[in-house]
């Protein structure tokens, strides 16, 4: 799993949505952007328990997001193209070494588990729907091109809660912060807060709900002074997020015709993968708990 890493807080969601899934599947976590040094290390944990096939799940919103930066790290393409975030100002990466098969994909995409965890965190914090404006808020892109499939996305999202909440709300409405990009943050908040003045006007209430993998990153911060109730409790912390991790381990294990062979796990143990994987798997596990 290639996740953001953010400090303690973030961090310990991901590894205990993770948890549920380390008896049946040889993974470790690397916290960071498509470093090549991270990933190293993290693919010799997992080589050194007897991996063959090294498949690195990205754990961000798009799914282009860090996709050529890991598929150039991991040996797949040749070159790596213009960087997707501005904290991955490294240069000349290196490529990983490893005797293994290597693979990647990711992104949460329109996936409507994490969608289903949007609704759940919305209805959370309703109290009268009928006078509530909710505010889809995720983190945004400085490319606009990425930025533009960021609110596509969250506008799916969106659409999905209008259809499954129990009761019709005022409005549903999508934002980013753009927070890394200064100026074109700037213009974003102006945009959120002018969303927010709106929605709490004539008794109104407004519900902004994070659309990160844990808490509110700078969010409080540049909402201060306004009238709204906050989510922050994010994606990572909710089961759905490990059903939809071994949701993807699973589509890559079928893609790569693994389905009859040996999974390594922990020390020299082999899982044989057969007829009965279904009924004995972590996602049965989850949906049944949920």
């Amino acid at each position: 799993m290639m996740a953001h890493g953010a400090g303690e807080y973030y961090n310990t969601r991901i590894l205990a949505a993770v948890e549920p899934l380390r008896q049946r599947y040889n993974i470790e976590v690397a916290f960071g952007m498509a470093d090549d040094e991270i990933l190293q290390a993290t693919i010799d944990k997992v080589e050194a328990r007897g991996a063959k096939r090294i498949h690195v799940l990205r754990l961000y919103d798009l799914p282009q997001s860090f996709q050529a930066e890991t598929e150039f790290v991991l040996g797949l393409r040749n070159t790596m193209g213009a960087v997707s975030h501005s904290h991955n100002e490294k240069s000349g990466p290196s490529r990983i070494r490893s005797g293994a098969i290597l693979s990647t994909s990711g992104g949460f995409g329109d996936h409507p588990l994490i969608a289903e965890i949007l609704l759940q965190r919305t209805l959370e914090v309703s109290q009268a729907p009928d006078r509530e404006t909710v505010i889809l808020l995720a983190h945004g892109s400085g490319d606009d091109e990425d930025e533009r499939s960021w609110i596509e996305q969250l506008e799916k999202r969106a659409e999905f809660i209008r259809k499954k909440a129990p009761a019709k709300f005022k409005a549903i409405k999508v934002a980013t912060v753009r927070e890394d990009w200064p100026e074109k943050s700037a213009r974003a908040v102006v945009e959120v807060r002018k969303m927010i003045k709106e929605g709490s006007r004539e008794n109104g209430r407004v519900l902004v709900v994070s659309n990160r993998i844990a808490g509110a990153g700078p969010y409080r911060k540049l909402l201060s002074g306004l009238d709204y109730t906050l989510n922050d409790q994010g994606i990572a912390s909710h089961p759905h997020f490990t059903r939809w991790i071994e949701e993807q381990i699973e589509n890559w294990i079928d893609a790569a015709g693994l389905l009859h062979t040996p999974i390594a796990r922990g020390g020299n143990n082999l899982l044989e993968r057969g007829k009965e994987k279904a009924s004995k798997s972590a996602l049965a596990r989850l949906t049944t708990d949920c």
